[in-house]
């Protein structure tokens, strides 16, 4: 499968022709160039087999360009947890990083609407036009219960299978959760589909794409279309082709900019000459069709272009225009969009603060019930600290979609944007492991061992899902008022293995929990948290962390951490793993032979322990602690490991023939 690569680099396009050299393979990929977008040229890969692919690759490595495609990979991993949605959302293959470029892996489907409407002469019947209505009423329907909402809705955007007859919504760059659409203020959709709100200036909503799709509809039964990309000149449009003007209520709501472009209609040009009236009677009646039935489709498209209160996509798929009537399922509540918190907010004290912004105590009244919640602050303004609280509640979303996250994930209530700065809302804990080992100075096996279970519950959970913490370290697992129970939190420096590497670089996880690979600019993989696990019991059982780093320069304290890794373990790096690493990671393990670690090995550091599972323990934290990550156990293996066996466990292992 292509998504087990890594392209090794990408060549300038100069031709329709584009070549990729393969890492792992010895070949030779030949992509075929269909069309270039805002956000990157999209290439087919023919394949042998018959398994045709699409590689969208970004223009450049810059953040502009890699961040929509990143964000179309989240939200394609995020659909497709619930089966169903690959009966309407394209399908995700993969994604490839190489010098910073991104390039996202989906299915090929034969061509997309707006090339399938261009063969067509007089447009759609009613029969093919309500079968594709069918379908995009459909998937936005499911993104609907999904809490998704899909922002550039066009004919350029949406796909068609070989068979002429299926249609997938792609291009998910600029989805976003419903109730955090506000935070989106530089949406880039198509002009010409855009509803009045967008128009206007007022920023995305629910009924976003229901305009657009109504505006799909008409264009697929009549051909008529705004190919106009002038604001003032389609709101003319959309003025004459329902014969009234945005209602006073939606204009004031609108921006100065929003206000600006409605005066300047007035005296701007239409795309249309006729009226919606007009022109689904004149064109029935040149194809001959049933004109009842093309009454009732008038009747869907006035709803739908209703101002300010059109329609939802459940009640289109209910709508009398459709032969057959749509039975749809209910969602199960696992895949079910969340409520969001509405009630009086009562803030109390700081209770944590990190490089991104603070988690502040507070409570919600609602319906005479009283709440508790965490509600971690972006520092405001800040661009990075709004985008890592922005990318945990995109993480926590996904997480909560696998049943078992509950008991072993904090929980995500909510995400509110109030003047460029973001409030998360979560579950609240009563500490985190820092605090209780600070407390407890040093805990038991007995205590280890469950909280090292459930850490490794969590980690498998997130491994799974093909997602890294990347900042596990006591701080970010808090533990329940009782002492019995624990939570990872903190994702906001969390990201996908494939991505090969992380957009904000090598230096978000924390100094001492910070894996060799980490050290050496190694590609990241889910490795990396089995290490901060290690350090994390080790902290456990000792009441310190032992690779604790004096204070210096980032140049200084990374020579200081090789050292004290070589010497707690007692050997040095691997030469495999160092030349595995980047040049700047060889560089620095260089400059690291300057410095020596004047400390005891993690054995003296550990120390010695009378409880019966003492030897269980030690042999775990040794797989957790191998220094190349190819050679560490994989959360379920840890789980299998003795430590974790009950006496009755063995015995019964010792009994089985």
């Amino acid at each position: 499968m292509i998504e087990k690569y890594i392209l090794k680099f990408f060549e300038e396009n100069t031709t329709s022709i584009y070549t990729v050299r393969l890492k792992k393979r010895n070949c030779l990929l030949n992509l075929q160039l269909l069309s270039k977008g805002t956000f990157g040229n999209i290439y087919l890969k023919a394949s042998s087999e018959g398994e045709d692919s699409v590689i969208k690759i970004s223009h450049t490595g810059g953040s502009n360009d890699k961040q929509p495609l990143l964000n179309a990979d989240f939200f394609l991993r995020y659909l497709h947890q619930d089966s169903r949605a690959s009966s309407w959302i394209v399908n995700r293959l993969g994604i490839l990083e190489s010098h910073g470029k991104i390039g996202l892996v989906t299915e090929h489907l034969k061509t997309n609407l707006r090339e399938h409407l261009d063969r067509q002469e007089q447009g759609f019947s009613l029969d093919q036009t309500e079968k594709i209505t069918r379908q995009l009423a459909r998937a936005l329907h499911f993104l609907d219960e999904s809490g998704v909402l899909y922002i550039n809705l066009c004919p350029s955007n949406i796909l068609v299978g070989h068979d002429d007859q299926t249609v997938k919504l792609g291009n998910l760059e600029q989805a976003c959760f419903t109730k955090n659409a506000c935070v989106l203020n530089n949406y880039r959709s198509k002009r010409s589909y855009r509803s009045p709100e967008l128009l206007l200036g007022m920023g995305p909503g629910s009924s976003s794409p229901i305009w657009s799709l109504g505006l799909i509809i008409m264009q697929l039964f009549t051909k008529a279309m705004i190919s106009s990309n002038e604001k003032k000149e389609i709101i003319a449009s959309h003025t004459f082709l329902l014969n009234a003007a945005y209602p006073e209520t939606l204009v004031n709501k609108a921006s100065s900019l929003g206000k600006l472009d409605f005066n300047k209609s007035f005296s701007a040009k239409s795309d249309f000459s006729e009226t919606l009236p007009e022109l689904i009677g004149r064109v029935s009646l040149e194809k001959t069709e049933d004109l009842e039935r093309s009454q009732l489709l008038l009747d869907l498209l006035l709803k739908i272009f209703a101002y300010g209160e059109c329609i939802s996509a459940r009640e289109i798929l209910e709508h009398s225009f459709f032969k057959e009537n749509e039975t749809i399922e209910d969602t199960p509540t696992l895949f079910k969009k969340p409520k969001s918190l509405i009630g009086k907010f009562n803030f109390g004290e700081e209770i944590g603060s990190g490089s991104f912004g603070s988690i502040k105590k507070g409570s919600l009244e609602t319906n005479g019930t009283q709440v508790e919640y965490a509600r971690k602050e972006s520092i405001p303004g800040n661009f990075y600290s709004n985008e890592s609280i922005f990318d945990e509640y995109k993480f926590l979303r996904l997480l909560a979609r696998d049943s078992r996250s509950s008991e072993s994930i904090v929980q995500c209530f909510d995400l509110k944007s109030i003047n460029n700065q973001f409030f998360l809302f979560l579950e609240l804990m009563s500490t985190n492991l820092h605090q209780y080992i600070k407390l407890s100075k040093q805990l038991s096996l007995l205590r280890i061992e469950s909280f090292s279970e459930q850490i490794l519950k969590g980690l498998t959970i997130l491994h799974d899902l093909g997602i890294i913490h990347l900042d596990l370290k006591p701080q970010n697992i808090l533990v329940s008022e009782d002492g019995n129970t624990i939570k990872l939190a903190d994702f906001g420096s969390s990201c996908f293995e494939e991505k090969a590497c992380h957009p904000y670089g090598f230096d978000l996880v924390s100094l001492w929990w910070r894996a060799p690979e980490v050290i050496l600019q190694i590609p990241l993989t889910k490795a990396c948290d089995i290490w901060s696990f290690g350090v994390v019991v080790v902290e456990m059982f000792t009441g310190r962390c032992p690779f604790e780093v004096p204070k210096g320069n980032p140049s200084q304290e990374l020579c200081y951490l090789i050292k004290l890794h070589e010497k707690r373990i007692g050997t040095s790096y691997p030469d495999d793993l160092k030349y595995e690493g980047s040049q700047i990671g060889r560089n620095q393990y260089d400059m690291s032979n300057q410095y020596i670690a004047r400390t005891d090995s993690l054995e003296d550091f550990l120390g010695v322990c009378s409880e019966e599972n003492f030897d269980h323990f030690l042999a775990l934290i040794q797989k957790a602690l191998e220094f190349h990550p190819k050679n560490r156990s994989t959360p379920q293996e840890l789980l299998k490991e003795p430590f974790f066996l009950k006496e009755e466990e063995e015995e019964e292992w010792e009994m089985d023939p």
